[in-house]
């Protein structure tokens, strides 16, 4: 029987909880909001939205409390054109931590731990 890894600790992560997967919208400022969490006593220190691919990045403003493993919401207003849009999300913790760009480099079996940026794509009319 081969060795694995104990599931300890939950890596830093990030979501968009909205808009969801598939949305349309009225273009114009449009509000993104989501979480971020890290399982390790860290707290966040930046969230960051990119809507080119990763070239650029959003500061997003955080909404947490100043206390260690605790959830951080966040929000930041966007004004965008419209078309199709792929929107990104990636974390940062008080040791510098932040997420691995891809599902490629975490990927398992099971997809445990996966804590890859966080995309969702929408369309703007």
């Amino acid at each position: 029987m081969e060795q694995g890894m104990v599931l300890e600790h939950l890596p830093l992560n990030s979501v968009i909880s909205y808009p969801t997967e598939g949305e349309t919208l009225h273009a114009g400022e449009i509000t993104i909001r989501g979480y971020a969490l890290t399982g390790n006593g860290n707290r966040i220190t930046r969230v960051e939205l990119s809507t080119d691919g990763g070239n650029t990045w959003i500061q997003t403003t955080l909404f947490q409390p100043q206390e260690a493993w605790a959830w951080c919401l966040w929000k930041q207003t966007l004004s965008l054109t419209p078309g199709s849009h792929q929107i990104m999300v990636r974390a940062w913790d008080t040791t510098s931590t932040t997420q691995p760009q891809s599902v490629c480099d975490t990927w398992n079996w099971k997809g445990y731990l996966n804590n890859a940026w966080h995309r969702i794509h929408i369309t703007v009319e």
